[in-house]
């Protein structure tokens, strides 16, 4: 599915990423591994690190975040 034009941030692509995935008839609320390809001068990304299902909240998912 193509990102549209106006997906300029992180934030922006953790908007798109939901509903791009319910669009597809995927649950967005279950753990979602997406591929994204193009070419772009800097990309900033994440992986959480989640073990089990403890509370969760901005706070936390910092906590358990991989930023590369």
């Amino acid at each position: 599915m193509p990102i549209p034009a106006a997906v300029r941030s992180f934030e922006d692509l953790a908007r798109f990423v939901p509903l791009a995935a319910e669009t597809a008839g995927l649950d967005a609320k279950q753990p979602l591994p997406f591929l994204v390809t193009g070419q772009e001068d800097v990309i900033e990304f994440y992986i959480l690190n989640r073990i089990g299902d403890p509370p969760h909240n901005m706070e936390e998912h910092k906590k358990i975040q991989l930023v590369f």
